[in-house]
């Protein structure tokens, strides 16, 4: 493989690497239904609550709407920017639509 493709192809790796992630997420997710609330990953969050406070957590709306990496990690950033980074996040935001502009629509 050309050296030119290999972060592309990491990048695709980690994208689906991501994507099973997501749908073994919504299984057991699925698997819970009806019972009692689940002690599971949405329960417990390392490093802070800036997700545990919020009435839908980030993960949540991007598994449930599909989103893929770089648009939750919009979603993410621009979530948590008042909470933790402040204008950092937002720039973070600002990054990943950057590069959905560049390797969606080669803008």
């Amino acid at each position: 493989m050309s050296e030119l493709w290999k972060p592309v192809a990491e990048r695709v790796k980690l994208r689906n690497e991501a994507h099973r992630f997501e749908i073994e997420y919504e299984k057991q997710r699925e698997l819970n239904l009806g019972n009692t609330p689940p002690s599971d990953a949405l329960d417990a969050q390392i490093g802070g609550n800036h997700y545990k406070d919020m009435k839908i957590q980030p993960v949540e709306f991007i598994t449930a709407n599909d989103l893929g990496f770089l648009e939750g990690n919009v979603v993410k950033y621009i979530c948590r920017h008042h909470a933790k980074n402040g204008a950092q996040d937002i720039k973070k935001a600002i990054h990943y639509c950057q590069l959905i502009l560049s390797t969606k629509y080669g803008e």
